[in-house]
């Protein structure tokens, strides 16, 4: 299970698989996918309290999550009032940033995190979080596979 090579990795090539990987991450129970959210955040939480290089790419990585699954579009925050995307924008420093500017940069800074090393650690993690869930809530356990 490689939980930890998410969206960010995206390119044209592999576009097609994460639209897959979106649309069953869709089917979660809402617990489930809480779970997965508070663990992410967790471990922001936790690397930006060791002021880890890790903090400022968790932060990115857990906006595009917030981004998703909000379906937040910054293009349409006009009067500027939507709190992912201050966080955003306030992350890149570009308090004028679009939508796909924000996307784009959150992405590039969420990458940062994910070497090999990082991997190593992380995805044993997710995959047990995953391998709960299924423990719990057995019709997720094929979904959960090609997440």
């Amino acid at each position: 299970k490689q939980w930890y090579q998410r969206r960010v990795a995206i390119t044209a090539g592999n576009l097609e698989l994460e639209n897959k990987k979106a649309d069953l991450g869709s089917k979660l129970s809402a617990a489930a996918l809480e779970l997965f959210m508070k663990f992410d955040v967790l471990i922001e939480e936790y690397t930006c309290k060791l002021e880890d290089a890790d903090c400022k790419p968790w932060k990115a990585d857990n906006l595009l999550d917030a981004m998703q699954l909000k379906k937040v579009n910054c293009d349409e925050d006009t009067d500027k009032t939507n709190e992912i995307c201050a966080k955003a924008r306030e992350l890149l420093g570009n308090m004028e940033a679009n939508n796909e500017a924000i996307q784009e940069g959150l992405k590039d800074i969420a990458r940062q995190m994910f070497n090999k090393e990082t991997k190593a650690v992380m995805n044993p993690l997710g995959g047990a979080i995953a391998d709960f869930i299924c423990y719990k809530e057995e019709g997720l356990c094929e979904i959960l596979r090609f997440l």
